[in-house]
């Protein structure tokens, strides 16, 4: 919905800019008319005896007319040996054909000299003129050039006025609203931390009683998929409010002006929905701290937010949601208290959590009876909500790809590895020996997670090559339902498992492959984080500014210090490699074993890989 209606500005804008067009194209043919009318004119003023192109072109024979000089053929008319003159036109070039008294066909080049038609008609010699009907091209195409130079101009004023014109938001009804918070599942903590702002919208004259005032705005603030948008909507729902939704980069735009006036056009429309809730998704792309250096038209359209917001009564029972996943980069006014009163965390569910979300996205899907998703819970750890939608969308896939009618664990456990790691490739062709050398690779990573992370942490090693680019991969699950925190140990034996894929190789073939790439990728960041981020090192300074739910990192600290913190880091992976390939060596009879029986059957779970080891040593 717009702030108000535009489709009758606009619709005269389009009609006005039409009819301007049609007059200007009008106008190009009606000139050219005019030159041809004209050219017609001085043609049957200066002759008794006109005729068509047709009647002209039965005149002509098939042999090549002789070129003469210009000079030669008003001699030709001076000894009235001339019949008939043909002012031929191509394109833009005109030339005489000249037909004399014995028969004989003649052309000269035409000069444009009056004298030529004075003796023309002094010694009565037919002349007429005619046109190539083909070589109307280049004036077409010129006609055509000057409708697009009328046109061009005329489009790009009504993009920019387009552009200048209220943008559009997003509005949904009170009785459209369907989400409630059993749909968010999953965020318990989040749920309740907004439950005051419902009851707020549902009864605000008990909170005005009591002197209470009302909630401006509210801050989300998580990991992409976490169900930010999800809440908001619920809060709408549940308090049976009007909701609209905006994104950040709406207001963004390189005039300036334009995003403060979009602003005002938004909460206009808030202002006649109230009460409602106004969503603002992605908000940090318009409410960025601002800078010496920072953009004009964003900061006008920050300002024009903060001053809508302090304008909000305490009867408007308008609350402001936004969303982002960089709060770091917010302005500090824009999320002090008195704007976003509350700030809300959202954190990647826990196993309950994601087993609740996985219930909720399966109420729909037609599954097997007894299906049972608490250990796909267990084993996704990391998974956002959004993340386990898609898990159980790819399933409903599989299941139809496999010409079943419902859902199984089989399916969702297919789905989960295709998330993780792509879809089974077919089509690669590896040798044997690539093969063996991948086997080895993956029983170095899942013997050493066995080993040092215990036998109930290893849930699947495979061979089998998958479209992400992994020839071969281990799947593993925690060793707790929920794990907030983890010591050094913990660190150093997720290095020792990324680092045995390597060392395996080593072993076994006396080289490496590259096929070690992504695994030296996670070592290295693992151990920068044990040495740089957590100082578990003999380095207590953190040098590292983490961004909480988008991964990146910044260093602040000088360069000699994040010198010597990079040898820490290298010493901790040298130290780390030697005692993996140590242990390898120990084991490297049992390690053949189970290269060779990976080899035969591609695919193992955890626990037929738990049980081989168990009989092997």
């Amino acid at each position: 919905m717009y702030k108000r209606n535009v489709t009758k500005p606009l619709f005269k804008i389009i009609i006005t800019t039409m009819l301007f067009i049609c007059c200007s194209i009008s106008n190009i043919f009606a000139e050219s008319a005019v030159k041809e009318s004209a050219a017609g004119v001085t043609t049957t003023t200066t002759t008794t005896t006109t005729i068509t192109t047709e009647e002209a072109e039965t005149k002509t024979t098939t042999l090549q007319p002789t070129e003469i000089g210009y000079s030669e053929f008003i001699s030709l008319i001076e000894q009235d040996k001339v019949a008939e003159c043909n002012f031929a036109t191509k394109s833009t070039t005109t030339t005489l054909e000249i037909t004399l008294k014995d028969g004989k066909k003649v052309s000269c080049g035409y000069l444009d000299y009056e004298d030529v038609y004075n003796k023309l008609l002094e010694h009565n010699v037919k002349f007429y003129r005619t046109v190539d009907n083909n070589s109307n091209g280049k004036g077409l195409l010129m006609v055509i050039m000057q409708i697009v130079g009328i046109l061009f101009p005329i489009l790009l004023l009504l993009v920019l006025i387009q552009n200048m014109l209220p943008h559009r938001v997003k509005k949904t009804d009170c009785t459209s609203v369907s989400t409630r918070f059993s749909d968010v599942a999953g965020q318990e903590e989040a749920i309740e931390s907004v439950q005051e702002v419902v009851d707020y919208l549902k009864a605000p004259k008990k909170y005005r009683e009591i002197g209470a005032k009302s909630p401006k705005g509210v801050l989300l603030v998580g990991p992409p998929g976490t169900g930010k948008t999800l809440l908001a909507k619920a809060v709408a729902g549940e308090a049976g409010v009007n909701f609209i939704q905006v994104a950040g980069s709406d207001f963004v735009e390189k005039f300036v002006g334009v995003g403060a006036s979009r602003v005002r056009s938004l909460f206009s429309e808030a202002r006649k929905n109230s009460p409602c809730i106004v969503f603002i998704d992605e908000v940090d792309s318009v409410g960025q701290r601002r800078t010496s250096d920072s953009n004009s038209e964003r900061d006008s359209t920050l300002t024009q937010i903060l001053k809508k917001m302090d304008g909000f009564t305490e009867s408007s029972s308008i609350v402001v949601i936004a969303a982002t996943n960089r709060p770091e980069e917010l302005d500090p006014a824009f999320t002090r208290p008195g704007r976003f009163d509350r700030k809300v965390v959202m954190q990647l569910p826990n196993v309950q959590g994601r087993e609740d979300i996985l219930k909720v996205h399966l109420k729909g899907i037609k599954c097997k009876e007894g299906l049972n998703v608490h250990h796909l819970a267990v084993i996704s750890a990391g998974l956002s909500g959004a993340d386990l939608q898609s898990i159980v969308n790819e399933a409903t896939f599989i299941a139809l790809k496999r010409g079943n009618n419902e859902v199984d664990e089989s399916d969702l456990y297919s789905a989960f590895e295709v998330r993780l790691t792509g879809k089974e490739v077919q089509s690669i062709a590896l040798s044997e020996e690539e093969r063996r050398m991948i086997a080895y690779h993956e029983v170095g990573h899942a013997f050493t997670q066995y080993k040092l992370s215990g036998k109930n942490t290893l849930s699947k090693i495979s061979i089998v090559p998958r479209t992400n680019g992994a020839l071969g991969y281990i799947l593993h699950t925690p060793t707790e339902e929920q794990q907030h925190l983890q010591t050094a140990e913990d660190l150093e034996n997720q290095i020792s498992v990324s680092l045995a894929g390597m060392c395996a190789e080593k072993l076994f073939i006396g080289t490496t492959t590259t096929g070690v790439s992504n695994d030296l990728e996670q070592a290295t960041a693992i151990a920068k984080r044990y040495v740089l981020t957590y100082g578990m090192s003999d380095t207590i300074y953190s040098g590292m500014t983490p961004s909480n739910y988008l991964g990146s990192s910044n260093y602040t600290c000088s360069a000699n210090w994040l010198y010597n913190s990079e040898q820490k880091v290298e010493e901790l992976l040298k130290k780390l490699k030697k005692s993996t390939e140590e242990m390898l060596i120990d084991n490297k009879s049992l390690l053949e074993e189970l290269a060779q029986q990976l080899l035969l059957k591609e695919t193992m779970t955890g626990n037929e890989f738990a049980e081989l080891v168990g009989k092997l040593e």
